[in-house]
């Protein structure tokens, strides 16, 4: 025969300290998205950056250097000195020009397109131009 008390049911948690697992779970899984999506925005920064830097440093080297001048005009073998980060280096030739192409990944890539004469041995770095920069 029942004797017409019901027991309690209790929630299943992982302690006793009442949090229950699945609360636990689903934070770590929202720790680590917040973390991955940082990791890539730090990413995407760093591309920037590194082209922001590079630009800089080669407009100022182009600037600065005067074909008749002792130094000479900037050559391709002096960029390379000259970049931040790590972009991908392409070789192309367009309407009978040569260029070296540099661009940095992310999310929307950036960079720039020196045009080159040869000179001899040597390919001179004659202009710059930036690929989708805003």
């Amino acid at each position: 025969m029942s004797t017409g008390k019901k027991k309690k049911s209790k929630k299943s948690t992982s302690s006793g300290n009442g949090f229950p697992v699945r609360s636990i779970i689903l934070g770590l899984i929202l720790l680590a998205v917040l973390i991955a999506g940082g990791m890539w925005l730090a990413k995407q920064r760093q591309a920037v950056v590194g082209y922001d830097e590079s630009i800089a440093k080669i407009t100022e080297a182009l600037r600065s250097r005067d074909p008749e001048s002792a130094q000479g005009p900037l050559q391709l073998s002096e960029v390379a000195a000259l970049l931040s980060g790590n972009p991908e280096t392409t070789r192309e030739t367009k309407d009978g020009s040569d260029y070296a192409v540099y661009t940095w990944p992310g999310n929307r890539k950036v960079g720039f397109r020196l045009k080159l004469e040869k000179n001899g041995p040597t390919d001179e770095v004659v202009e710059l131009a930036t690929l989708n920069a805003e």
